[in-house]
């Protein structure tokens, strides 16, 4: 890939997207972490410390964090500069399955579970040095669809109810008030597992599990959730997709699960610009993951 005929990479020049963990092809939670550029596709770095699935990150290749996943509360950072990883103060909640984003010193995370069919409403921040809880979302959102942001302003999508029906709703946090406000508009249909990528006011989601049918539209907002637009599908339908992008401008989604069962996850790579939709990118993720989670 060039920079002319891959707009994404031209748009973050400098801010590669990483991979942290995700389901293996057994369903088993994986170590993989990965970055991913246009000269290089995607390239191994040292393991995750622990085996992990839906971890929420922030940051990039150069600087990242993790918070939670696997029904955990480590939070974990990444140096790209010395491919180490350090041990972060524990999250303040535990959970599984939450969104947010933010960058390494700046971090939020919101929603998720804690097994037993549980579903949180729950929003913690990291501001340099430790984890807090913060105003709850007005709705409890397990394997939310989608949500990107920093403490100061933030957005989530969909997610599964406690009764396992799947939200169309979504809302947005203001850092300021230190409170969620739930949208007048809704996304187009309602699902869990899927992707969001951008800022609070300028992004993509969609894809995921619709009640049992998995789903390739993707919708884009620039207006924080207020209206969104579908410009076209990606070119293939899953849930448990790791996704990136600084803004509804451009992206990159990987791996899934495409399966209704065995073998798990795919390997998957496809670009995104809201001028020519999405594409494949010519390089594949080094494992057939899903649940896979990732930030730029």
């Amino acid at each position: 890939m060039s920079y002319l005929t891959n707009p994404f990479w031209f748009v973050v020049a400098g801010a590669d997207p990483i991979n942290m963990g995700g389901n293996d092809s057994s369903g088993g939670y994986g170590t993989n972490c990965s970055t991913y550029s246009a000269a290089g596709g995607w390239v191994g770095k040292t393991n995750f410390p622990a085996g992990v699935s839906l971890t929420t990150v922030g940051g990039n290749a150069d600087n990242a964090i993790s918070a939670t996943g696997g029904y955990g509360n480590t939070s974990y950072k990444f140096y790209g500069a010395t491919n180490t990883w350090s041990a972060n103060l524990v999250c303040s909640y535990t959970s599984h399955g939450s969104a947010g984003g933010g960058t390494q010193d700046n971090m939020i995370v919101f929603g998720g579970n804690q097994g037993g069919g549980t579903a949180l409403t729950t929003t913690a921040e990291y501001v340099g040095s430790s984890w807090t809880n913060v105003g709850n979302m007005n709705s409890a959102r397990r394997e939310c669809g989608g949500g990107g942001g920093d403490p100061d302003n933030a957005i989530v999508i969909c997610g599964e109810r406690l009764d396992f029906t799947d939200y169309d709703s979504v809302e947005t946090w203001n850092g300021s008030t230190n409170a969620w406000t739930t949208s007048g508009t809704v996304f187009p249909y309602a699902f869990n597992n899927g992707i969001y990528f951008g800022t609070s006011t300028d992004g993509v989601g969609g894809m995921g599990d619709a009640s049992g049918t998995k789903k390739s539209d993707t919708y884009e907002t620039t207006d924080g959730g207020a209206t969104w637009t579908n410009l076209q599908n990606n070119t293939y339908s899953a849930y448990g997709v790791g996704a990136a992008g600084v803004d509804s401008s451009s992206g990159v989604s990987w791996c899934g699960q495409v399966n209704v069962s065995t073998p798990y996850g795919s390997t998957y790579t496809n670009d995104y610009s809201s001028a020519t939709g999405w594409g494949t990118s010519g390089n594949t993720f080094p494992y057939s993951f899903y649940q896979a989670r990732g930030h730029v």
